[in-house]
């Protein structure tokens, strides 16, 4: 899994009351031989919202990937980590939640 964004950024909170950042998230099956079922789902935060798809079901084929587009909405300057993602792989025995440990850190610069 990876994340494609903007890692600083600047914006007049003044003149528009927030910003979006476009983010794209990357998921990949890196097993060759192997249908992954899981549900993608984004942790709510306090300082930011995410807009558009936050949880979905999906398949993804041995070697196959996915890019889900959204975007980070801000409301004032400062240092977050968009890393929000929580997956769970779906077995018929019982379902298997992965939380990861990365960062995916924006900075977000107040013009004034």
């Amino acid at each position: 899994m990876t994340a494609k964004r903007m890692e600083k950024v600047r914006h007049d909170f003044d003149v528009s009351p927030h910003l979006d950042v476009d983010v794209e998230i990357t998921l990949r099956n890196r097993l060759v031989e192997t249908t992954v079922d899981f549900e993608f789902a984004l942790d709510d935060q306090p300082e930011f919202d995410f807009v558009g798809s936050t949880s979905f079901k999906w398949s993804l084929l041995g070697g196959e990937e996915i890019i889900v587009p959204m975007k980070a909405r801000f409301y004032a300057g400062g240092v977050y980590n968009l890393q929000s993602v929580r997956l769970t792989v779906l077995k018929s025995e019982a379902p298997i939640p992965y939380l990861f440990p990365l960062q995916w850190r924006i900075h977000v610069e107040e013009d004034s």
